[in-house]
């Protein structure tokens, strides 16, 4: 006669081993880092209404990588991460439509879009109001007085971050999204009202800032 009892617990047994190994195997994947593959809906595509405006604010990329608008709004590339200088402002004018944004690798020839995902089913791109949870420290002096001015100018802000590797680039990506991060202020119509300006948009940034005027004022 079988005993069901210690099948049960034998069963038990091998299920908590199961959920052990799963566990073990996230947060190995969430300490080597994983991409984002769920397209944000908001930017499918994103729906654009108004004046807009970029400021460059980091790149931690060795591959020269380019942004370009679609449809291409002023000059495009919007900027180059090898020759744009940080905290730089490009005005896109206004624009009522879907619009689409691209990252060109040079070096690799590979192509990225804001509302897609790549070949190998990941996206490229995360969007954040908050600078600290990209994990790229304060943003520059230049960044955040340029930033400041739109926002003070009636402009609301979200960053925009890039990873410009992929599963079969030469070298794997790292899934960090820190290779081309911008801002993107855009002002909509008067008949919508933008949200207050949030202090924590900004992260870091302010503390920053705030902690280099100190120290110069100690050193002065």
């Amino acid at each position: 006669m079988k005993n069901h009892g210690t099948g049960f617990l034998k069963r038990l047994r091998l299920a908590a081993v199961c959920c052990a190994i799963s566990i073990a195997f996230v947060s190995h994947a969430e300490a080597a880092g994983v991409p984002d593959t769920v397209v944000d809906p908001a930017l499918n595509p994103l729906a654009v209404d108004g004046h807009l405006q970029v400021v460059f604010t980091y790149s931690d990329a060795r591959n020269e990588d380019l942004i370009l608008s679609i449809p291409a709004l002023a000059a495009n590339p919007i900027l180059d991460n090898h020759t744009t200088p940080i905290g730089s402002v490009i005005d896109l004018g206004s624009y009522t439509g879907n619009l689409t944004f691209k990252l060109d690798n040079i070096f690799t020839g590979a192509t990225y879009y804001s509302d897609q995902l790549d070949g190998y089913g990941d996206y490229h791109v995360r969007l954040d109001a908050n600078y600290a949870d990209f994990g790229v420290g304060s943003l520059d002096p230049t960044s955040l007085a340029n930033i400041t001015t739109l926002a003070n100018a009636g402009y609301s802000l979200i960053f925009m971050a890039w990873e410009d590797h992929d599963l079969g680039s030469y070298e794997t990506s790292d899934w960090d999204y820190n290779d081309v991060i911008f801002a993107l202020a855009y002002q909509v119509h008067l008949d919508r009202v933008p949200e207050p300006l949030s202090l924590s948009m900004f992260g870091v940034g302010l503390a920053g800032v705030a902690g280099l005027r100190r120290r110069k004022k100690a050193t002065g």
